[in-house]
């Protein structure tokens, strides 16, 4: 499970635009384009699994909420 930490919390209906980038050694999560929040962390795959996002697993830890234009990418992008 991982879990990506905000600070300070958000405010309930108001939309973020929230990034997180994993180069190997730091967690970084982007809140509106600015940095929020970095971390070390280890990233460990073991087998292939599904990839819940909101939830811990399906039923479990939801995220009451809404996701717009989410995507995931297998590689950095450019600032731009």
């Amino acid at each position: 499970i991982i879990t990506i930490s905000i600070r300070p919390p958000t405010t309930a209906n108001q939309w973020y635009h929230i990034a997180v980038v994993f180069d190997e050694i730091l967690e970084r999560v982007y809140v509106d384009r600015e940095l929020n929040n970095q971390s070390a962390k280890m990233l460990l795959m073991h087998e292939v699994r599904d990839i819940f996002i909101g939830a811990s697993e399906p039923g479990v830890e939801h995220f009451s909420g809404y996701l717009s234009s989410l995507t995931v990418h297998d590689s950095a992008l450019s600032p731009d």
